[in-house]
């Protein structure tokens, strides 16, 4: 390798390794998610192996669709869901799928596709609602410290802070 004879021979060397070594790190992290992908794909057909396998699959997907099992698992993350927020979505979809008579597979989808624009109006909304907080937070710890240690209900506060706070607490310390 040649000797390096400058600084700035030095710095355009390491900017041009650290630029080597990200690409080689994102080209990485693909390839894991593809591995991944793939990895899930396969397993899940792990179990099929013959005509009566499938055909169990087959029957066994039709009931979790016709409960809303398979909606329900299909939002993702479903270890992290509230089940107040599971329980509200199935019992919504099951009013629906009753109130409206539901027979079809294809009345049974726009029902499922209601559900799921709740849930993620719903969603995004809590997302809203926890930037909003933040952001309230944040201004009223800076600009107001006053607030920070503001009594609620009679109580008194004088260590609390609006960190953890919820929102009807800090809407009641609202003037």
């Amino acid at each position: 390798m040649p000797e390096v004879t400058g600084d700035a021979e030095q710095g355009d060397l390491e900017a041009r390794f650290r630029e080597a070594l990200e690409k080689d790190r994102r080209q990485a992290e693909q390839l894991r998610q593809n591995a991944r992908a793939v990895f899930r794909a396969l397993q899940a057909w792990l179990g099929v192996g013959s005509q009566e396998e499938w055909l169990k699959v087959c029957e066994e997907s039709q009931q979790e669709y016709e409960s809303g099992q398979f909606l329900l698992e299909r939002l993702g993350a479903e270890r992290r869901l509230e089940p107040k927020l599971l329980a509200t979505l199935l019992s919504l979809r099951r009013r629906l799928m009753a109130e409206l008579g539901i027979t079809t597979a294809a009345e049974t989808m726009l029902v499922d596709l209601a559900i799921l624009s709740y849930y993620h109006t719903v969603r995004a909304q809590r997302w809203i609602g926890d930037l909003a907080l933040l952001a309230y937070t944040g201004e009223a710890e800076h600009r107001d410290r006053s607030m920070v240690n503001a009594p609620i209900g009679g109580r008194d506060r004088s260590e609390a802070t609006l960190v953890g706070r919820s929102a009807v607490e800090l809407a009641l310390l609202s003037p």
